[in-house]
């Protein structure tokens, strides 16, 4: 089994050389969210260009994920255009893409809308 860690800028400061020593495999990097205040704002995380390029430079391994709160199909695939304008164009990834819709209080809102947006973000990236 392999050894992987995901981090954001919660994590910011966190030694990769170390982590690596310690028996970390690959990373999997918080690139970017959509803000809360109206599920519609979109960030990128302030530590996803230099956790990439230390990655990169200790040859650990990366894959993302965007934090969703997306409830529309068509919000999904303004995350994923974002992401991909934003995050992804002229990089190289080792592991998936992942989109990343663990807030459940948009989904118990609307589970439907969540799956749309879902479909909306998948098929766009692809």
């Amino acid at each position: 089994m392999q050894f992987g860690i995901d981090i954001s800028c919660w994590q910011k400061g966190i030694d990769l050389s170390k982590a690596k020593n310690q028996g970390v495999k690959f990373a999997i990097l918080r690139c970017g969210y959509t803000g809360s205040s109206n599920g519609i704002s979109k960030g990128i995380d302030n530590s996803f260009e230099t956790f990439y390029k230390q990655c990169k430079s200790l040859n650990i391994p990366v894959g993302c994920y965007w934090f969703s709160r997306a409830n529309t199909y068509e919000k999904g695939v303004n995350e994923a255009k974002f992401m991909y304008e934003n995050c992804l164009k002229n990089k190289q990834f080792e592991y998936p893409i992942y989109i990343d819709v663990e807030d459940n209080i948009y989904q118990k809102k609307n589970k439907k809308g969540t799956t749309e947006a879902i479909i909306g973000f998948c098929e766009t990236l692809e």
